[in-house]
Order: structure tokens, then C-alpha cells, then sequence
């Protein structure tokens, strides 16, 4: 859908919006701490130490390149190893440290390189560095195309779940009494894992969506996060432009841009470094739940450089690959990813 520049810069979120997607993440993971936690209380007060210190650092926003940006992601760093250290909750460790790592890291630093993020409210910056990233593709719409588009977005938010909920229970409990035969047992774990990943990222997805649409008084419209990877007819169409859009906004501002702008590194060693630091924080998101083995954290930073490869020999021979071959083959190396991700859910 198109949209102009003056439609982009009148997009705001609006304060209870953000307000929302700052404090459920933060909400779900002490809801978890009272349930799970052996140690409840020191697990609380990390996260609303955490909660005060994000705050903080965005209603500060200083520039990057200043004595109070260095102090900003300095503290950032210190955050991750208090939650490290001191957290006791093995999955909400986990995502809070990624939550660190992408919001708290690289989004946050792309809002303080950027000065007209900058210099935008504090409740839009708030909403930018916990979920927000496609503000230059968002658009206004009237509540009539608002309630069509969210039609759309919950018909696929419930295609997703049940989805979901199948491929969990036929990796939990079908498969293990079903199929005896190891040879076909692994590759239906992969099917079915691959599904509840794609399942739950287009659950999340559309759930923000849908509530940036309740925005008043006019609803902001954003790009999808998934779009239709399975049709990829190449690497580096599915990794730039189909699988998890907000990701990979974050790692080409966190990334790739300032490899290529600032260092004048080359194209190949930039690529390969997206790679390397989405594998890094993958990994470091899943080893900190505190069980998953080094050989599962070896497969999931293996994935992604897997997958530069793939990129960089596609592009080096100009080639297109074509849908078959780039599903077939990502599907092949799925289980470097999928098993570890198993692996973090105990099934």
C-alpha cells in the first residue's frame, strides 16, 4: 500500500499504546517468576530495576556519539550481566535477554544515531525500542479499513494457533507413542517444529498489529512480519525481505549499515556479519535459559552461518536459485535451529 512521506511523519503511537507494549512483556515474565521462580522476590526486583533503567535510558536519549550515549549503552551491557548473574527463572532469563540484546542493544542504538527518532515523544521512542520498528512503512488508516485489515489479522492469528497447538501436540505426545522408527520420528520433529516456530512468530505478530489498528483516532497499518517466506525463490530474498521483517530491520541498522558506512567493510564481510550477530544472539538467547547443551548452542550458531554461506555463494554466482532448490535446501539445514529451539521448550 502506498504512502507518502507526510503520511510516515504524522504517524505517532499513541501513549497508552505504548504504555501496553513496554509493560506486557515485562507483566508476562513476573507472572512467570511467581509461578516458577525459587527465588521470587530477587527475580521481581531485576525486572523492575531493568523496567526503570530502559525507561531511563529513553527519556534520557542522548546522542550515540556523546559522553552520555557511551554511559546509555554502557549500562545496557551492565543489565545483561545483572540479569546473567542474577537471575534465577531460566525462561524468562532467556527473553529478557534478547529483549536486552535487540531493544535494549541495537534499537536502542539506532534511536540514538538517529536524530529525528530522537527527536520524537517519549512514548514514541518508548514504543520504537520495545516493538516498533517499521515506522518508516507505517501508514494512517480510517477505523472502516481498520476493522477490514483486522479481520484479515485474526483470521491468521487463529490459522497460527491452531497451528500451533497441533504441531506442539504431535511433537509432544503423537510422535513419541506413534513412530518407533528414528529415521522418520527426527524428520516429523523438524516438520513440526519448524510449524510452531513459524506459528508463534505470526502469533505475536499479529497480535501487535492488530493493536497498533486500535490506535485513535486513526489506526497505524504496518508490514507484516512474515511474508510468505515459502515462496522465496532465493536466500537472500527470504532472509531480507520474507523472514521476520523487524529482525532484520535491527541488524541492517545495527549491522550492516554501520559496517558498510562507517568501516567500509565489503559487501561479503558485512553480510557475514549479520549472519554472525543474529547467530550470536540466538544462541546467547537460548543458552541462557540454563539447560540447553553446548552441542544444541553449537547447531543454532552453525544455522546461521549456514545460511551466509548460502547467501554469499548466491550472490558471488549471481545466481537464482528458485523456489524449489531455497526451500528444499533450508529445510535441509532447519534442524540446526529447530532442535535447539526443541530443545529450550523441554519437548
Amino acid at each position: 500500500m502506498p504512502s507518502s512521506s507526510d503520511d510516515n511523519k504524522r504517524v505517532e503511537v499513541p501513549p497508552w499504546l505504548a504504555a501496553l507494549w513496554f509493560f506486557g512483556p515485562y507483566s508476562f515474565a513476573l507472572l512467570i517468576i511467581v509461578i516458577s521462580s525459587t527465588k521470587i522476590y530477587t527475580d521481581m526486583i531485576i525486572i523492575f530495576a531493568l523496567m526503570l533503567e530502559q525507561t531511563l535510558a529513553i527519556l534520557y536519549s542522548p546522542k550515540l556519539n556523546s559522553i552520555g550515549g557511551g554511559l546509555m549503552v554502557s549500562l545496557s551491557i551492565i543489565s545483561l550481566v545483572i540479569l546473567w548473574r542474577g537471575m534465577s527463572c531460566g525462561p524468562i532469563r532467556s527473553m529478557i535477554t534478547m529483549e536486552l540484546v535487540m531493544n535494549g542493544g541495537f534499537r536502542y542504538i539506532h534511536l540514538l544515531g538517529d536524530e529525528k527518532l530522537r527527536n520524537r515523544s517519549f512514548a514514541h521512542r518508548i514504543a520504537f525500542v520495545t516493538i516498533f520498528s517499521s515506522i518508516q512503512t507505517s501508514i494512517l488508516i480510517d477505523s472502516k479499513q481498520a476493522w477490514k485489515e483486522g479481520k484479515k489479522i485474526i483470521v491468521s492469528v487463529i490459522i497460527a494457533a491452531v497451528s500451533g497447538i497441533g504441531s506442539y501436540y504431535c511433537i509432544s505426545t503423537v510422535l513419541p507413542v506413534q513412530i518407533t522408527s528414528q529415521q522418520l520420528l527426527f524428520p516429523m520433529r523438524i516438520f513440526f517444529g519448524g510449524m510452531l516456530i513459524y506459528s508463534c512468530l505470526t502469533i505475536i505478530d499479529g497480535i501487535y498489529r492488530c493493536s497498533l489498528l486500535f490506535a485513535q483516532p486513526l489506526g497505524i497499518l504496518c508490514e507484516t512480519a512474515m511474508d510468505r517466506p515459502y515462496n522465496s525463490n532465493s536466500f537472500g530474498i527470504f532472509w531480507s525481505k520474507k523472514w521476520d521483517r523487524p529482525m532484520q530491520s535491527i541488524l541492517y541498522y545495527g549491522v550492516f549499515q554501520p559496517l558498510r558506512k562507517s568501516l567500509g567493510c565489503s559487501m561479503s564481510i558485512s553480510i557475514f556479519s549479520v549472519f554472525l550477530v543474529s547467530g550470536g544472539i540466538h544462541t546467547l538467547g537460548v543458552a541462557a535459559c540454563g539447560w540447553i547443551s553446548f552441542r544444541s548452542c553449537m547447531m543454532m550458531m552453525s544455522f546461521f552461518i549456514v545460511q551466509a554461506v548460502f547467501v554469499l555463494i548466491e550472490g558471488s554466482l549471481k545466481i537464482v536459485p528458485g523456489m524449489v532448490a531455497t526451500q528444499t535446501m533450508i529445510w535441509i539445514s532447519s534442524p540446526l535451529f529447530v532442535v535447539p529451539f526443541l530443545e529450550m521448550l523441554k519437548i
